[in-house]
């Protein structure tokens, strides 16, 4: 064959697949995570906004919750002007909770503190004493400069420029330069929302960043949701800056910096760049699937300190029942899972096929005895979805063939029967026998009385599952208690000869124990359990010289000796 020839040949064979192989591409590719969607989106309508305000713009979003971000030319280092206050305060408050300074110490406003700008300690008297925490709140809320230089003089210049170096700030004095960036905003504002969430000290910082005189920037973009927010500006200058933590139900952190805008037209644009970002943060967190991006742990809280109920495989895909800020919860089994943000993409759309819609009633409930498979499918070459550790209970749904089926993110799982233990609960019907002459008890005169035995191996049903110790059941009329570690519950069973719902003729009153044969030939193979002398059963027929009783859900035979009453 010649080389062309073949060319042609591989060719044809392309043009053949590409049908195939493309629609499958294309859905591939439309269906892609709520991040990347907001990612798209808001450096879109961003780029264009600021093309529009004109001037220097550089910014940082961090959605603190599962880590993911923005940026915009954000490791530009450029004055910081007040926002330096923040990592100086949180460096006290951390010293602080570590007992290295006291926040009840006075310190003494010297003629050297004195600082022009913002602030209110410079309307004071020299000699003036202030507590640290005072001119920390000072800092904080009304952006004094003279408490900035008091407690950077307290701490040591070179302390809190160590400080912010190890908590990953990249820009700390340089050349001795008052400069920062939006990303080293973000790390701070990161480090505080962690240490408020740990420690006292860290929200009581939160709330008077939260009280600032300042407000005409990203709280203005953002209102109606509380705002922790330090600005920094330098009008003659033409920069200004904020850096906050937005306290959204899925909370999350912005700076801006600016420059080369009027002090007027800054504020604006701040609050219009906070309010774009705002709105596709909310967009991507109206989250409805998730898949995971490795093992994931599943808790029974959302608590990471709790034992995990067990791990969802790397890579599948499960909806959401609830969103609780770090965590998702998805529905496992009848109950609540938890998995943490950060172990998953999320999806504003359905991701992959397979899911099932609404809830599946509960029909029983499991404990695995092992650390446990959960599969795609009913069969040993299933997928694992779900590995689920020793002890953990479940509900099940249904049973096909030797597999129980469960519900997990509104995806069928399915674990083998012999890999748990079948729970007694009020929607199980059926027990099978595990003893040898199990004991029947009949309850009289407030005490429960020896009634009958039965035979190893019997499949009954019962009529209800008390809290106590016993399941009861039925015989002829009356009702029988059967000890629960004398039978084994079984999902679900086919009684042969099921006692059939007929008018009861009379009743008998044993003058002996009387085995209960399963047929009317009353062979000893055919025995499924024994009833005591002095017992009265109820009976619907007298035929071939058997009574017929419902002995536990199926029709047993008694021989026709006694005494008919």
């Amino acid at each position: 064959m010649s080389f062309i020839k073949k060319i042609l040949i591989a060719l044809l064979s392309l043009l053949v697949l590409l049908p195939s192989v493309l629609p499958a591409q294309i859905a591939q590719a439309a269906t892609i995570s709520a991040y990347q969607t907001f990612n798209n989106n808001v450096s879109k309508e961003l780029k264009q906004y600021i093309k529009k305000s004109g001037g220097t713009i550089t910014l940082h979003y961090r959605d603190l919750t599962t880590g993911e971000e923005f940026k915009l030319n954000s490791t530009s280092a450029r004055k910081a002007a007040s926002t330096i206050k923040l990592p100086l305060a949180l460096y006290v408050m951390e010293l602080a909770a570590a007992k290295k300074i006291n926040l009840n110490e006075k310190l003494t406003y010297k003629r050297h503190h004195y600082y022009g700008g913002s602030g209110v300690i410079q309307k004071q008297r020299f000699g003036t004493k202030y507590s640290i925490r005072d001119l920390v709140k000072k800092s904080m809320i009304h952006s004094d400069n003279i408490a900035f230089i008091m407690l950077r003089e307290r701490v040591g210049k070179n302390n809190f420029i160590a400080y912010m170096k190890k908590v990953g700030g990249k820009n700390a004095y340089p050349g001795g330069q008052n400069i920062t960036s939006s990303t080293d905003l973000v790390v701070y504002a990161n480090r505080l929302y962690t240490f408020s969430r740990t420690n006292p000290l860290g929200k009581e910082l939160v709330d008077y960043l939260k009280k600032t005189d300042y407000n005409t920037t990203i709280p203005r973009g953002v209102k109606g949701v509380p705002v922790a927010h330090k600005v920094g500006m330098i009008p003659m200058s033409r920069i200004y800056n904020d850096i906050g933590i937005i306290y959204d139900k899925n909370p999350f952190a912005l700076a801006v910096m600016t420059n080369n805008l009027s002090y007027t037209k800054s504020q604006k644009v701040i609050a219009d760049i906070a309010s774009i970002v705002f709105k596709h943060h909310k967009i991507k967190n109206k989250v409805y699937y998730v898949k995971t991006k490795r093992t994931t742990a599943v808790y029974p809280i959302p608590a990471s300190n709790e034992t995990k109920i067990g791990s969802l495989t790397r890579g599948e895909s499960f909806k959401i029942s609830a969103d609780k800020v770090d965590w998702y919860e998805i529905q496992l089994g009848g109950k609540k899972g938890y998995l943490r943000k950060t172990d998953v993409y999320a999806y504003l759309n359905q991701p992959t096929k397979g899911f099932t819609n609404g809830s599946l009633k509960s029909n029983g409930l499991v404990v695995a005895k092992g650390y446990t498979k959960v599969l795609n499918k009913p069969d040993t070459k299933g997928k694992v979805l779900l590995y689920v550790n020793k002890g953990t209970s479940i509900n099940i749904y249904s049973q096909s063939g030797d597999y129980y089926s469960l519900l997990i993110g509104n995806r069928m799982g399915y674990i083998h029967k012999n890999l748990l233990n079948l729970q007694y609960t009020s929607s199980i019907k059926y027990f099978e026998v595990k003893q040898e002459n199990a004991e029947i008890f009949t309850f009289r005169n407030g005490v429960y009385v020896h009634m009958g035995k039965l035979k190893k191996g019997q499949i009954f049903m019962a009529k209800s599952i008390g809290a106590g110790p016993f399941i009861q059941g039925e015989i002829g009329t009356g009702v029988a208690y059967i000890k629960k570690t004398a039978a084994t519950p079984i999902f679900n069973a086919r009684i042969n000869n099921s006692a059939a719902k007929l008018p009861v003729k009379g009743s008998i009153l044993l003058d002996q124990e009387e085995a209960v044969y399963s047929s009317q030939n009353g062979n000893s193979a055919d025995i499924i359990g024994k009833i005591s002398k002095n017992q009265k059963v109820s009976y619907v027929k007298l035929e071939n010289g058997y009574y017929e009783i419902n002995f536990l859900g199926r029709k047993g035979y008694i021989k026709n000796k006694g005494s008919n009453i």
